[in-house]
């Protein structure tokens, strides 16, 4: 009945973790491999459980695995279980805020639901070149529950990412064709007909993704490519608020907790500017003629260079049901670096001029009909590089197991037999903990009456 994490379905996804690592990690050796994760320490005897399921049938040295662990207790289980790690006590939002080192593989194996707080590592992380160009970003959120304000967060990353839920649709995941797209998720957003089980399930992997992609501009937006233009600069001293371009863009759809990052002022004016200033490049890509896909492509391509961003190149899924009856959802990121070729190629026919904060297309100097004809090359090369749709997560089973209701009688007697209150409780419903240490001191209480007559 004692708490346990050797949970037979959380093991299975961490053969999935395994396996993903494994067939990404075939360009270097498993000696070469730097890890970072929660290795977990709970119960005893249970220590760095992911290390001894996921590290070591690869290989890779213990030496070269930090595991983070923010509660002092759990820590000092680690370094006196002598596993060969080093080991970290400390939060991971400081400990990828300050870090100067860089890891092959970040895992983040949550407890909880997101909040600011995980929302802001992965911007450390991604931001901060902590994870390698080429690395593995592996992470585990609980999936119930979250603050009004997650909420708020995980639908405006849904809009971002243009999940497109109505019945006419089969196209959930995909990343939009058209701008319009936006508006259409928000309305099925205000409509409910976007259900909270696809914003846990599709929101918080837009999150990480769109993170990720963005580098350096998701943790500093002010330092977007565009911040020399005189229209952004005039926005920031707010001297255009009502102009058509912040009529366009409701900043109240640019939501999250106002914690961390995101709790500067300016942070939203920084976003919104770099969403007018995309708008306004796709269209100008639109008006020569370019497909959206094109267009989006190009912009990436662009974006990615001048924000370190990572360009992601696989993305496994998995959601199960663990036996504490908690649906983990399991997102596991592969990431490969463009090719030099292929950018050259997409620089010649679209740049950001970021000195002066303008977007160049073409430049003149390919006639119209050869200037198409390489971007469709560049949108076909880069299509087989980077992902596409973000596939629903694959359900891999459930090890909860309801917990029978226990009479008084059947209480008693299982207190009678020596097992703890904490011990009834995690295994069985009908009392708490504090109710059956109640019992317990009464059983005590009879018992020593009986002796005393």
């Amino acid at each position: 009945m004692a708490n346990t994490y050797n949970d037979p379905i959380k093991q299975k996804a961490r053969e999935k973790q395994r396996e993903v690592i494994r067939k990404h990690f075939d360009f270097k050796r498993p000696s070469e491999i730097k890890v970072v994760c929660f290795p977990g320490a709970e119960v005893k005897g249970e220590e760095a459980i992911e290390v001894r399921e996921i590290y070591d049938p690869l290989g890779i040295p213990r030496a070269n695995i930090v595991g983070l662990e923010y509660d002092p207790k759990t820590a000092e289980r680690l370094r006196k279980a002598n596993l060969g790690i080093e080991v970290v006590e400390g939060d991971a939002h400081d400990f990828f805020r300050t870090t100067d080192k860089k890891f092959d593989v970040v895992s983040l194996d949550y407890k909880g639901q997101r909040t600011w707080k995980e929302k802001d590592t992965a911007r450390y992380i991604a931001g901060r070149g902590v994870l390698e160009p080429r690395g593995v970003f592996s992470t585990v959120h609980f999936t119930k529950r979250e603050s009004e304000a997650m909420k708020a967060t995980l639908a405006d990353r849904a809009i971002s990412g243009a999940i497109l839920t109505s019945p006419q649709s089969e196209r959930l995941g995909a990343f939009p064709d058209y701008p319009e797209v936006i508006n259409q998720v928000w309305e099925e957003v205000k409509d409910k007909k976007l259900t909270l089980e696809t914003l846990r399930n599709y929101g918080i992997t837009f999150d990480n993704l769109l993170i990720l992609y963005g580098g350096s501009i998701d943790m500093h937006p002010e330092l977007n490519p565009f911040r020399n233009n005189p229209l952004v600069r005039k926005m920031m001293d707010c001297q255009i608020s009502t102009a058509e371009e912040l009529k366009r863009i409701n900043l109240s759809k640019i939501t999250g907790p106002k914690k961390g990052i995101e709790s500067n002022p300016n942070w939203a004016k920084n976003k919104a500017a770099l969403f007018i200033f995309l708008e306004k490049t796709t269209t100008e890509l639109r008006e020569l003629g370019l497909p959206e896909r094109t267009t989006a492509d190009l912009i990436a391509i662009a974006l990615n260079e001048h924000n370190n961003g990572y360009t992601v190149k696989s993305l496994d899924r998995y959601i199960y049901t663990s036996n504490k009856n908690a649906d983990m959802l399991v997102d596991i990121f592969g990431m490969r670096t463009l090719p030099y070729g292929l950018k050259q190629s997409a620089h010649e026919l679209f740049y950001i001029d970021a000195a002066r904060g303008v977007p160049v297309a073409n430049s003149g100097r390919l006639s119209l009909p050869e200037f198409l004809k390489r971007a469709k090359k560049v949108e076909e090369r880069y299509e087989e590089l980077g992902l596409r749709k973000i596939e629903p997560p694959v359900y891999i089973g459930s090890s909860w197991n309801p917990k029978t209701r226990l009479s008084r009688a059947q209480a008693l007697e299982l207190l009678s037999a020596g097992y703890r209150p904490a011990e009834i409780a995690d295994s069985y419903s009908g009392f708490s903990k504090m109710q059956l240490a109640g019992l317990l001191a009464h059983q005590t209480m009879d018992k020593l009456k009986e002796k005393s007559n």
